[in-house]
């Protein structure tokens, strides 16, 4: 089995520890109080079971597979009864402050990281960490580092 891990999009950070892909949906639990996906996995948020919440399209982590995070500065997006309910936007940042989920660990649902795919990236491990410099190159300038690609210089 592939492993993968999640990292902070802006800054390269691993926000989880190495984990697989679930395959077995039936695992996934909405459940309150209770682990909505197995430790070491993730899943996409497809809506079943239809008691899980989160966001449709996002991926989601157990939180026990969390590291380097930590809760949002603004503590109002934590707010809940018993843990924080995720009904007031992202409320987990990276280990330099960059938001990238939405932890779900309140009591009368199942337990949960949702990941918002817009701010965090699957990669495998092996996958070296970029620079913030080199992204904002490869994004503006994509072909140059390809020398098939680049202006041809004159003698």
């Amino acid at each position: 089995m592939q492993t993968y891990e999640f990292r902070c999009r802006r800054c390269c950070s691993a926000i989880t520890v190495p984990v697989v892909e679930l395959t077995r949906p039936d695992l996934l639990s909405g459940v309150e109080q209770e682990e909505a996906i197995p430790r070491g996995h993730f899943a996409i948020n497809t809506g079943k079971p239809e008691d899980l919440l989160g966001f449709l399209g996002h991926w989601i982590a157990n939180l026990e597979d969390l590291t380097n995070t930590k809760p949002h500065w603004n503590l109002r997006r934590s707010v809940g009864c018993c843990g924080p309910s995720g009904a007031h936007g992202l409320n987990t940042v990276c280990p330099k402050g960059h938001p990238i989920g939405t932890v779900f660990a309140d009591c009368y649902m199942s337990h949960f990281v949702d990941l918002d795919p817009d701010r965090v990236d699957l990669v495998t491990p092996d996958t070296p960490h970029e620079t913030w410099i080199a992204r904002i190159a490869r994004r503006f300038f994509p072909f140059s580092n390809d020398p098939d690609l680049q202006r041809p210089t004159t003698p």
